[in-house]
């Protein structure tokens, strides 16, 4: 079960599992690796998002309720293994993934609105999201690096992958599908200066005697807090965004930041108390993010675009000449081969509703919204010794990877103190 815990950081898992559920349970301890402690809580949740994934009997749940103890068990001494080697993340590694996960959502619902109502009937703010996950990407990212590490140490030969062939033929899965995508992307506009100017406006206002928690109010755009004036409560160092918390706690009681800028936007910041290491902070925050107008504006301009390809003009040359993502705008929109099994769904809808040559409606991606032009398909197959040799040599590697994963855990268990209290 090779980092099987691990994908249970993904937004789009956590969304699915209730943290109420998790805080109905009478907690006990059932797991302690070192000094770290694993809970009844966390293992239920665990277990509720495999359960939600797929039909388990009441054998299957227990079984799995057991493998998970222990892969959750191995998450903590691959942990140790990270701190041992001294590796570290950087915050804006963090950061980053976190985007990279909320960008997934939103490309996955189809548009901020399906979003701010996803967030909404879960009952939590992507402030909160951002905050009670940032400690497991954190903890995820230190993982993948001590993977990584590993698998730097795996050296494959072509005699390896041919040995590795002939060994599992009979037992190797096949092929999956596989679909060539070319697309045109278009971002969204720019809202950076309107933004700053928005900030400093109040900023300004505020240093004219007007009311923090009024104006947070009223222009904040953060749903969590600005019908409390901006109010965030008490919260103490690593809770917040890095920017956001080194000016907040910096701040004295009853001052105001200057313009403060993180991925979410632009900040104002009012430190109200402090108590011990902790401070209570109201925010104003300004959005740099596209408005609905930007989202049905570069819709138009897609399906105009899409438009005149369905008449007779060249996708690829519409793509060189209009495409912002320069990388594939260069080679006329292409994207290359993907295994549709790994495709996000709203991409894997697309490309097995379309047909060769035909051309997706516009789609929210990341920054922008895009049109996706099916160029090829080919279907599941067994695997062929040299012309599958790139998917051989990963397979391998995996292989590989989880042989010595395992041998490395047991290794680090002897040297570890660990107590699993199943009962």
């Amino acid at each position: 079960m090779l980092l099987r815990i691990a994908k249970i950081w993904l937004f789009s898992s956590l969304l699915m599992v209730s943290s109420a559920a998790a805080q109905q349970i009478i907690d006990r301890i059932v797991a302690v690796v070192d000094d770290e402690l694993i809970l009844q809580s966390e293992l239920e949740q665990a277990l509720q998002f495999e359960i939600s994934q797929q039909a388990l009997t009441a054998t299957d749940k227990d079984r799995f309720r057991d493998q998970l103890l222990e892969a959750m068990v191995n998450d903590k001494v691959l942990l140790i293994k990270a701190k041992r080697d001294s590796i570290v993340v950087s915050d804006n590694e963090v950061d980053d993934a976190l985007q990279e996960q909320l960008d997934r959502i939103k490309a996955e619902v189809g548009s901020e609105e399906g979003y701010e109502k996803l967030l909404e009937r879960e009952g939590i703010t992507e402030r909160e999201l951002r905050r009670r996950y940032r400690s497991q990407i954190r903890n995820y990212l230190l993982k993948q690096k001590v993977m990584a590490s590993l698998s730097n140490q795996i050296v494959i030969s072509y005699k390896d992958v041919v040995d590795f062939y002939n060994a599992h033929i009979d037992s190797l899965p096949p092929r999956p599908q596989m679909v060539s995508l070319s697309q045109i992307f278009l971002r969204f506009p720019d809202h950076e200066d309107e933004s700053y100017q928005k900030i400093s406006e109040l900023l300004q206002r505020i240093h004219q005697g007007e009311d923090f928690a009024q104006l947070a109010k009223k222009y904040s755009q953060d749903p969590g807090s600005a019908e409390a004036g901006g109010d965030l409560g008490f919260f103490s160092p690593g809770t917040m965004l890095p920017e956001f918390e080194e000016i907040a706690f910096s701040l004295s009681p009853g001052t105001v930041s200057d313009v403060v800028r993180t991925t979410a936007g632009y900040h104002l910041i009012k430190v109200e108390e402090k108590k011990g290491d902790k401070i209570r902070a109201r925010h104003i925050l300004i959005r740099v993010s596209p408005t609905k107008a930007d989202v049905k504006t570069v819709a138009a301009e897609l399906e105009t675009l899409r438009t005149r390809t369905l008449n007779g003009e060249d996708f690829s040359e519409l793509a060189q000449k209009y495409s912002m993502d320069i990388q594939s705008a260069a080679q006329g929109g292409l994207l290359g081969w993907f295994s549709v099994e790994q495709l996000p769904p709203a991409f894997k809808q697309i490309a097995t509703k379309l047909e060769v040559g035909q051309i997706s409606a516009p789609i929210p991606i990341d920054s922008g919204m895009c049109i996706f032009r099916l160029n090829d398909s080919q279907p599941q197959r067994p695997l062929e010794l040299e012309q599958d040799r790139d998917l051989l040599d990963n397979m391998l590697r995996q292989e590989k990877l989880r042989q010595t994963f395992d041998r490395m855990i047991a290794s680090l268990k002897q040297q570890i103190y660990i107590d699993i209290r199943r009962d």
